[in-house]
């Protein structure tokens, strides 16, 4: 499942996750065979030993060829995060271990709260959206690991900063509400770093940024299971 006119030659992380969450909703065995072939594929193409996620890749006629660099897309690799944690819950091993490997290569990776878009660009703008669904990821995974409260924690310490950042426009009955923003929106968040041009990215808000931050903050509370959004 790629995109445009090669979509039938290529294959992208970014519908990783829901992909396997749609095949696995039902009981019929085929649609099981068709997500962990899906699965395999991604590992096969996009998956470095270290835990770092190639966004996509291109069928050449011999084999998968990446299209990027490995691990330099946040949301990506946090796209990458999600799919696998919904793997390990179907089919546990090797999936379980793989996504903590990814887990791992996001946590030394990106050590702060508020991750860039690209690693290794001079400019660049955060993408707080990512590190939303590496916590959904790191919620799921903590269900499946002994130490899981571990990987809790760290999502919480992630959500907690991006709730704080500027990236998120607080209600007005919040503790320390300013001035400047009487009069603009509030309840937005607008920390999802979007192609918006030919050579331009800028931050807004989106569907899948405010769908992930509720299921996170709802997980984190108890609400819902993170596995199920």
């Amino acid at each position: 499942m790629g995109a445009v006119s090669t979509g039938y030659q290529s294959i992208a992380i970014d519908n990783f996750a829901a992909l396997l969450q749609l095949l696995t909703s039902g009981e019929q065995n085929l649609h099981y065979y068709m997500a962990q072939h899906h699965t395999e594929t991604m590992l096969t193409a996009c998956r470095r030993h270290n835990g770092a996620f190639h966004a996509s890749a291109f069928f050449d006629g011999r084999g998968f060829q990446p299209d990027d660099q490995a691990g330099t897309w946040s949301r990506g690799q946090s796209w990458a995060m999600l799919g696998l944690t919904r793997a390990a819950a179907v089919w546990g091993e090797p999936y379980l271990t793989h996504a903590k490997t990814a887990c791992e290569y996001w946590q030394y990776s990106r050590p702060d709260s508020l991750p860039p878009n690209r690693l290794g660009q001079l400019v660049s703008c955060d993408d707080p959206s990512a590190a939303v669904i590496a916590s959904i990821a790191m919620l799921s995974l903590a269900r499946l690991l002994p130490e899981g409260e571990y990987w809790r924690a760290y999502a919480h310490r992630q959500i907690s900063v991006i709730i704080r950042s500027q990236y998120f426009i607080g209600f007005q009955q919040d503790t320390g509400y300013s001035e400047n923003q009487k009069n603009s929106s509030t309840g937005v968040f607008w920390g999802c770093c979007y192609k918006t041009g030919q050579n331009e990215e800028e931050l807004v808000e989106s569907v899948w940024g405010n769908f992930f931050l509720m299921a996170a903050l709802a997980a984190l509370t108890g609400f819902i299971e993170p596995g199920h959004c």
